[in-house]
């Protein structure tokens, strides 16, 4: 096979070539060039704005900080003057509530004087002033549960014991008949504040029933950490319209009521990490509380509200 003889390239060939991508080279150098100068322009705005962006966010943050202590501040002073008007409602309805049955006892003591020895319904009307008297400390209870501030204090109490004390102190008719739960449950409480909930549960239930009819506690333990007690009654009911309100501090449907009892029943409940609910149609509230936390998971407290 026949070798191809090599291709000589002329010298001045050879520079012509070289100049040209040397040019070329240099062309696209300047461009780089530009186009560096062009990025380090952007980098320098970016940076600038960035800058600005800091110090505006830096203001921002400290506008919000200053906005969040108004607020604060201003959230209290709210619940100050609400806390002032709600005290104020509640001492003009406990001026009024008190004086009826004050008068209902001066009358009967009146009646008592005019005759003294011969009177044939004494009996009647020291009941009449017994229930007077009834009422009064009732609602003075209320009062004094609501506006305490304080923790429970937990020890170990039976639920079956709390309920029979509470039965026993309520002034109700022979007709209104009171079933307690035939079974016990031990749990970490506050009995005392417990006897309060359900003195005013009970104490509603006998006012929706008035003249005839059952209370039914029932309570209900599966054996976990806690431990439900349902109150029903065969009284009048609530209507479906009250229902949301009526754990609301001063919400009263009762011409004598402070509208503070299911208040206070919510916030010792509360304070014991439970719930207090209602449904109508009968009337029945649960009130579910934990039994098998130990006193040390207490320690934190929840203060009555």
């Amino acid at each position: 096979m026949e070798q191809q003889p090599i291709k000589k390239i002329k010298k001045n060939e050879f520079a012509a070539i070289t100049s040209d991508e040397l040019n070329n080279l240099e062309q696209q150098n300047e461009k780089l060039k530009l186009e560096k100068e062009g990025y380090q322009k952007i980098v320098v705005s970016l940076e600038k704005k960035l800058a600005s962006k800091s110090r505006e966010d830096e203001q921002l943050r400290i506008l919000i900080h200053q906005m969040e202590k108004e607020l604060q501040k201003k959230t209290e002073e709210l619940l100050k003057a609400e806390r002032l008007s709600a005290i104020g409602e509640l001492a003009a309805r406990l001026a009024h509530d008190i004086k009826n049955p004050l008068n209902t006892i001066k009358f009967a003591f009146e009646l008592i004087q005019h005759n003294p020895k011969g009177n044939t319904n004494f009996e009647k009307q020291t009941g009449i002033v017994e229930r007077a008297i009834s009422r009064i400390s009732h609602q003075i209870d209320d009062v004094l549960t609501f506006v305490k501030e304080g923790s429970p204090e937990f020890e170990d109490a039976s639920l079956l014991d709390i309920l029979r004390i509470c039965a026993k102190k309520i002034k109700k008719s022979d007709k209104i008949i009171i079933n307690l739960p035939t079974k016990d449950v031990h749990l970490v409480c506050d009995p005392y504040l417990l006897e309060v909930v359900f003195d005013n549960l009970l104490f509603n239930s006998v006012q929706a029933i008035a003249e005839k009819g059952k209370v039914i506690f029932s309570i209900s333990d599966n054996k976990d950490e806690n431990v439900i007690i349902e109150i029903q009654d065969t009284g009048a009911g609530i209507s479906e319209d009250d229902l949301p309100k009526i754990f609301d501090p001063l919400f009263t449907t009762k011409q004598n009521g402070t509208g503070l009892g299911l208040a206070s029943c919510k916030s010792i409940v509360e304070a014991h990490r439970g719930t207090i609910t209602v449904k109508t149609n009968p009337t029945r509230f649960f009130v579910k509380l934990p039994k098998l936390q130990s006193k040390a998971n207490y320690n934190s407290g929840c203060e009555l509200r």
